[in-house]
Order: structure tokens, then C-alpha cells, then sequence
């Protein structure tokens, strides 16, 4: 896939940067919105979870991947001056709201997605990519998204990949959904 900008900037999707860029992304997009509509998270641990992603980013490519808030946040200083408006946003954001793209997903919450994925934008960069009011995640919005949050980080599946690696760990399946004192006692006994 190749193109050219509005700006006449040509792309092609397997431009290093661009990879780096949508690996930083998806990984700071998953937790920050895990930070806000699921369960708070500690800066420490939210760099901690950058750090460990950063192996799947190169896996797809990245070369740069973020180590830390701060360096997702340096990156996006970086590369701000490169984004514009474009009608593939609109397009995206549509297909989020419609439910095409996670027809699993209630139905009553597709807007509110689209509007959450919006939110994780700093003001000046929605404000940049024309992204106004129609996006603003309101009060019904949060409480939905929290809820939905809240219940699905409490689903377990146990044919998930990872829970088929805690069972090859010797794990139980359901291992990760345990406390973390549970945790640590069934490695030190797996230890063993």
C-alpha cells in the first residue's frame, strides 16, 4: 500500500517510520485505554507494559519502539508536525461506530468506542486533525465504556493464548485472573 498525503507527502505502509509509528500506537492506545475505562494504572506499570510490548512491535517491524510514556509522548512531539486531516480518519472512525469492525461488541456501545478512541488524543492534536465536538466522549459514554471495561477484564477464556501458556507453564488456566499473592504461591510451588 502506497500513497500521497493532501499535503502531496508520498507513504508506503512499510516505511520504517510508519511502523514504528502504529506499533507505539496500538500499544500506547490499549493502555492508556485500559488506564481510563478499566482499572488505574501506575506510571511505573504502564511503562513497564510499554517496555514488555515492545517486543511484538518489532515482531510487525518497528525498528523505534516506545520504552516509556515519555517516549511515546517525545515520538508524538516528533511526528506531529506530519499529521493532517484526511478523510481516511472519517472513514475510520465510521466503520468503529458502525460495529463492522467488532460486530462482537454491544451494539449501544460502537459510538461510544469511536468517541473513546478519539479521547486518547491530546486536545491540540484532535484540534489538529479536525476532530470536534461530534467526538466528545460524554458521561453515559464513560460509565458504559468503565462498565464494559470492568466486565470484560473480569472474562476469562480460558482457550485465550494466555491462558494455553500458563497451562504449558504448568499453570493453572485461569492463572492470570488469580490475586497476585495466589500468583506468586503457585510459582514458588511450580518453582519446586
Amino acid at each position: 500500500m502506497k500513497g500521497e498525503t493532501p499535503a502531496g507527502e508520498k507513504y508506503r505502509a512499510l516505511d520504517p517510520a510508519l511502523l514504528d509509528w502504529v506499533a507505539a500506537t496500538a500499544s500506547y492506545g490499549f493502555l492508556t485505554a485500559y488506564h481510563r475505562f478499566v482499572a488505574p494504572l501506575p506510571l511505573a506499570e504502564q511503562n513497564r507494559f510499554l517496555r514488555d510490548s515492545a517486543a511484538i512491535g518489532r515482531e510487525f517491524g518497528a525498528r523505534r519502539t516506545s520504552q516509556s510514556v515519555a517516549d511515546f509522548m517525545a515520538m508524538l512531539d516528533e511526528l506531529e508536525p506530519r499529521f493532517e486531516p484526511h478523510p481516511i480518519i472519517f472513514e475510520f472512525l465510521d466503520i468503529i461506530e458502525s460495529g463492522k469492525a467488532a460486530p462482537s461488541i454491544p451494539r449501544f456501545l460502537h459510538r461510544a468506542v469511536a468517541r473513546a478512541a478519539v479521547s486518547l488524543l491530546p486536545d491540540h492534536l484532535r484540534e489538529r486533525l479536525q476532530l470536534g465536538r461530534r467526538y466528545d466522549l460524554g458521561r453515559v459514554d464513560r460509565l458504559a465504556l468503565r462498565l464494559a471495561g470492568r466486565l470484560a477484564d473480569r472474562h476469562k477464556d480460558l482457550s485465550s493464548p494466555p491462558c494455553q501458556a500458563a497451562v504449558r507453564l504448568g499453570l493453572p488456566a485461569d492463572f492470570l485472573y488469580r490475586s497476585q499473592a495466589e500468583q506468586a504461591r503457585l510459582l514458588a510451588a511450580a518453582a519446586r
